[in-house]
């Protein structure tokens, strides 16, 4: 198999919850309502003149965007981004995705949209065993980490795996209902509600947008951020090591 032929044996189907508002879009409606700026601030590119060129381009790599408009995200369909990396015996594909905005919480009944940012980037990577062409693990980030589930916690539809986005925060989990997180206080909900058709789109390893080395929007966010759990691909020494640490699995 070629490298779009197991991305896309592999990739996974999201399902969303009934309350969502905030759907995966692609790179270039996401950069058509940006702007460019320097470390001070300064316009380098204005407001619907951003391209993917330029994310691609050394030049441009410590400046940051800035977005100036809002992006309705009613849609028909959704755009996935897939890098795959390889030892081996395993594929690792990651599949990602890109959102505009992450609603944020509702506390204590009242207090509203806490931890609302622009530009959330989500994804989830897929483990497979080249011998048998099977998955082994799958890994749901959420939030500063993850849980990482073996075959026996994963369910599948029509032989793909399921990802659930969760309400708002968009972190990715393997099952439905409440998980309850920051001393119940900031839960993430997932449903079996919305799927879309998906758009996959394969990543270059040498080149493309998510090498751009500066922020994706003025509420911070790097492409890979600090999570400094994620390899290309994990090796089998630090992927214990971090399941032993920080993964909370079952």
């Amino acid at each position: 198999m070629n490298d779009i032929e197991i991305a896309e044996k592999y990739e996974p189907i999201f399902y969303f919850h009934r309350e969502e508002r905030f759907f995966p879009i692609n790179i270039e409606k996401y950069l058509s309502h940006c702007q460019m700026v320097d470390d001070k601030n300064n316009i380098v590119i204005s407001s619907g003149n951003v391209e993917l060129k330029h994310l691609e381009d050394n030049e441009y790599s410590k400046n940051s965007l800035v977005i100036k408009t809002k992006i309705r995200t009613i849609t028909k369909y959704i755009t996935i981004y897939a890098k795959i990396s390889e030892t081996d015996n395993y594929y690792y594909i990651t599949y990602y995705m890109i959102f505009q905005n992450n609603k944020g919480y509702k506390i204590l009944g009242c207090i509203k949209n806490v931890g609302e940012h622009l530009y959330d980037l989500e994804h989830v990577t897929v483990k497979v065993l080249k011998e048998s062409e099977s998955i082994e693990t799958i890994f749901y980030s959420s939030h500063d980490d993850g849980e990482m589930h073996t075959i026996n916690n994963i369910e599948f539809e029509n032989s793909r795996p399921i990802v659930y986005i969760a309400k708002n925060s968009h972190a990715t989990y393997n099952r439905i209902g409440t998980i309850y997180r920051i001393w119940f206080l900031a839960n993430d909900k997932c449903e079996k509600h919305f799927k879309f058709n998906q758009t996959l789109n394969l990543l270059n390893k040498e080149r493309d947008w998510y090498n751009f080395k500066g922020k994706l929007s003025q509420d911070g966010g790097s492409l890979m951020g600090n999570r400094y759990w994620f390899e290309s691909p994990w090796l089998e020494k630090q992927e214990k090591k971090r399941f032993l640490k920080i993964f909370r699995c079952s």
